[in-house]
């Protein structure tokens, strides 16, 4: 099995967002991910099901005789997509080298939303509220 995950589509303002105010935004929260299971010589397909980089485990593991149990933690691994998640904008496209080193602190500048389903729909974000306030 391969999988190709990218950890975001910055810099991509693709055509699928045009009905959005800032295509660019989403479009960066529409990262890569490309799999080819074992086995596998099939035409290549595009799938637009829901999908976070989180899911890129239960990719890797379907099928196999793998635990579900972080061994870290002992927790169980979840895939909870189906309620959609959370997308926070940290400072800005730069990379600062202090939040880079501190991964405890961030401060969320630009947005927060809330997405499911079909990514390729405005009424599937919703504008959350960061810091008090509705940015």
């Amino acid at each position: 099995r391969i999988i190709i995950v990218s950890d975001h589509g910055r810099g991509r303002n693709l055509n699928d967002f045009q009905n959005f105010k800032e295509p660019s935004l989403p479009a960066s929260y529409n990262p890569l991910l490309l799999v080819k299971d074992f086995n596998s010589n099939n035409d290549l397909i595009t799938d637009n099901t829901f999908m976070t980089n989180a899911d890129t485990l239960f990719l890797a593991k379907e099928g196999l005789n793998i635990s579900d149990t972080n061994p870290f933690t002992g927790n169980k691994f979840v895939q909870e997509k189906d309620k959609g998640c959370q997308l926070l904008t940290y400072k800005d496209n730069t990379c600062n080298t202090v939040d880079m080193y501190d991964a405890y602190k961030f401060s969320i500048q630009k947005s927060a939303y809330h997405v499911h389903d079909n990514i390729f729909d405005p009424a599937n974000w919703t504008k959350l509220e960061v810091n008090g306030e509705n940015k």
